[in-house]
């Protein structure tokens, strides 16, 4: 057996997102002839817990846990003598590569205590946290192991990205291009990932990148009761500019026009409190807030659903890992998305719904189609279920496998 030394600020008992697909990696990576030890947060701040994911987590697999010295509990100090402002030009300035960076130094001492001991034969990290790939190329460069990075989100590629055209902006992208040429291998979940990174980066040869998408773990179709109202249902968080509002905007167009349509959007997750009160505001739709919920109980909440949301702001195109939920789900998917990587993903089943996140006529077309055939009952169903094949974590890890062995 080979072995991989594994490295994710995200891991049980965090259950944000990205949790998901490290834990199913280190799950199935020895049905494919590797021994994986894991080296995470130790006592995370989170909102976003379930203790039982610790149970998923397979007994032979070591994981080492390192303590965090956590910016918020600095953040909170200065709040209280009156100097938030300078913590927040602190944290602009200094705090590289992100707000876990008070992981990083007892991280990396416990991984060089660890290689010191035993035999690793790849170092494989994954962000966000960009951390684990600071603590990756260390490591990697210190006991000459060959070294993957995986980068589940773009960093300074972001659309969103706040230090842009500012030093940070430099110094963070001169870091980014260190991973990229050092790195023996790079992971992304996106076509368009990739894309983006070789366009950046034009040094660097396409098969350097492996596109391995996000997915789940089984195919769990979901029944359905039709109610008095079309319940449409979202799961994640939302913050700062990321909620539907276009489609709020369609809808209270469409509640005055066709005030008989009546829809129910059920959003599951956390939600600053801004965006609750400004969907809340709108009285022509009906409009419910409910907390994160843990995996096992959130398809019993899911099975109320018609439809599932999925939205994109912008010209950002990525593809959500709650999409490969959904999928996995067989309910029809309204995706306010453009024409691209995301809609033909969605697409793939034959039950999505879509439209241009900035076209209101066109939300509002696509919502009479849902609203229609759900008066109708004459929802779609499934199509080219094998084609979901690809997205399983099982077949995802096996190609993650392979790409280990390429290497070693």
């Amino acid at each position: 057996m080979k072995r991989v030394l594994f490295l994710s600020y995200y891991f049980p008992p965090l259950a944000t997102g990205g949790v998901f697909r490290s834990l199913n990696f280190v799950k199935y990576l020895q049905e494919f002839g590797w021994f994986t030890t894991v080296l995470t947060v130790k006592n995370p701040q989170s909102w976003s817990r379930d203790e039982s994911l610790l149970d998923q987590i397979p007994e032979n697999v070591k994981v080492i846990r390192a303590k965090e010295f956590n910016l918020l509990f600095l953040h909170v100090l200065f709040s209280k003598i009156g100097l938030e402002k300078l913590y927040d030009l602190i944290e602009k300035k200094w705090v590289i590569p992100d707000k876990k960076v008070g992981w990083l130094p007892l991280a990396l001492l416990k991984g060089k205590k660890e290689l010191k001991t035993s035999k690793y034969d790849i170092i494989f990290s994954t962000s966000p946290s960009v951390c684990a790939h600071i603590i990756g190329q260390k490591l990697s460069q210190q006991f000459n192991i060959p070294w993957v990075c995986e980068f589940r989100d773009l960093w300074t590629l972001q659309p969103h990205y706040p230090f842009q055209g500012k030093n940070r902006e430099k110094k963070e992208s001169a870091i980014e291009k260190e991973f990229l040429t050092n790195a023996k291998k790079i992971v992304v979940v996106t076509k368009t990932f990739k894309n983006e990174y070789l366009q950046k980066y034009s040094f660097l040869p396409s098969d350097k990148i492996e596109v391995i998408y996000n997915g789940f773990k089984q195919l769990t179709p979901l029944g359905y009761t039709k109610s008095n109202k079309l319940v449409v249902a979202y799961t994640g968080s939302m913050y700062g500019q990321y909620y539907p509002i276009q489609l709020y905007d369609a809808l209270d167009e469409l509640g005055k026009i066709n005030p008989e349509m009546n829809f129910h959007f059920l959003f599951i997750g956390n939600a600053e409190k801004q965006i609750v009160d400004k969907l809340s505001s709108y009285s022509a739709v009906s409009t419910e807030f409910i907390p994160f919920q843990s995996k096992k109980d959130l398809p019993k909440i899911l099975e109320g659903a018609a439809a599932l949301l999925v939205f994109q702001l912008g010209k950002y195109s990525s593809v959500p890992s709650k999409v490969f939920e959904y999928l996995s789900y067989q309910k029809p998917i309204l995706a306010l998305v453009p024409e691209d990587e995301l809609r033909e993903i969605v697409m793939l089943t034959g039950m999505g719904y879509c439209a241009n996140p900035n076209d209101i006529d066109d939300i509002q077309k696509i919502l009479k189609k849902l609203y229609n055939d759900w008066q109708q009952e004459n929802l779609p169903k499934p199509k080219n279920i094998k084609v979901l094949d690809t997205f399983k974590r099982y077949n995802q890890t096996q190609q993650l496998a392979k790409l280990f062995d390429s290497i070693v």
